[in-house]
């Protein structure tokens, strides 16, 4: 979902005024503030078999059939991890017995909150010489709220 507009150089101050008060007025201050959507509270331990037999049954992803962000509790991380390209974090994380691999994209890894964490993560399917893997992507992670 895209829109395009053109302007004259001459005008684009006027064009960017005008947009900002546009925005301004429709704007009750909230909505900047980035939020993550979950769809669901899981544990590690869910995650076996049947579950992504489940998931699966739920593709393709996109546009009308957005893919699941799910909240994992209380997960430590084993620490350090493997920082990569000095932005993306490559990690563990254990929740009891269970241990899942997880990658963070643009990770704040020098501000990472004090484990035990929460983590929003959504599911990563790999193939790797006939085998099938799942990963955990991160998308966000706080300290732990009990």
């Amino acid at each position: 979902m895209a829109v395009g507009v053109s302007v004259e150089e001459k005008n684009l101050l006027a064009f960017r005024e005008g947009m900002q008060k546009a925005v301004d007025s429709q704007l009750a201050g909230g909505e900047l503030i980035s939020r993550l959507e979950l769809d669901a509270e899981i544990s590690l331990a869910d995650m076996d078999g049947s579950f992504f037999d489940h998931y699966e049954a739920m593709e393709p992803f996109g546009m009308g059939n957005h893919e699941p962000i799910f909240l994992v509790r209380n997960v430590e991380p084993a620490l350090p991890g493997q920082i990569i390209r000095d932005k993306h974090w490559k990690l563990l994380l254990k929740q009891g017995r269970e241990v899942r691999p997880a990658m963070w994209f643009s990770a704040p890894w020098r501000e990472a909150p004090a484990a035990p964490w929460d983590v929003a993560v959504r599911l990563q399917r790999h193939y790797w010489r006939g085998t099938e893997s799942w990963q955990l992507m991160v998308c966000g992670a706080r300290k732990a709220q009990r």
